[in-house]
């Protein structure tokens, strides 16, 4: 018997109020917290490993650019510049006077 007189039921700690409730939810709110947290960390880690597969494709791509390999497709002593053709010129001609 409690001092009420009343016999405690089940759910009831003898009139006490339960102390761990709000360190429950306390710690759910944290739970979450770190869930989010982790979840952030994990959206950014994918992210960077898109990224950094993205730069690897766009590399493998431009690669041939990068390469030496034009000199063989081409033969610079026969360009325009090497056989003395003049260029063009540097402004569209106009009529004298405007």
């Amino acid at each position: 018997m409690t001092a009420t007189g009343k016999e405690p039921h089940n759910g009831d700690k003898g009139g006490k109020k339960d102390k761990n409730k709000g360190q429950k939810q306390k710690a759910t709110k944290q739970e979450q917290e770190e869930k989010k947290k982790q979840d952030k960390q994990r959206r950014a880690l994918r992210e960077r490993n898109r990224t950094m597969a993205d730069f690897e494709a766009m590399i493998r791509l431009h690669r041939e650019f990068l390469k030496d390999s034009i000199r063989t497709k081409f033969d610079f002593a026969r360009t325009d510049q090497n056989r003395g053709v003049r260029p063009p010129p540097v402004e569209k001609p106009y009529p004298p006077g405007r």
